[in-house]
């Protein structure tokens, strides 16, 4: 469960951001991108119930090990690209801290 203080999102001016975050991850059915299958809110917090991830993300895997592999580095690269391509498939691109959709 991803769990998000509203007054630090707005803080952060990621209060567009974080409606776009839920939208990609409720349409993007894809083995590379997290499912999203719940989402709901209090007046203080959102929430998004996700797909688990052991481990965590691909940010908590580079500061436990630093600089991974090239085997590894191959594998991580792969995905993204797979899963990029997946996006932009759907209509959704990435321009200057926005996400547009077409």
């Amino acid at each position: 469960m991803k769990v998000l203080k509203k007054i630090d999102l707005v803080q952060r001016r990621q209060v567009a951001r974080t409606k776009i975050e839920r939208i990609i991850l409720e349409r993007a059915q894809f083995p590379f991108i997290t499912k999203l299958h719940y989402a709901f809110q209090t007046n203080y917090r959102l929430y998004m119930i996700i797909d688990y991830m052991p481990g965590g993300d691909l940010f908590t895997h580079l500061s436990h090990y630093g600089v991974f592999s090239e085997e590894r580095t191959r594998l991580y690269i792969a995905e993204i690209v797979l899963a990029l391509d997946h996006l932009h498939k759907m209509g959704i691109i990435y321009v200057e801290n926005n996400y547009c959709f077409f």
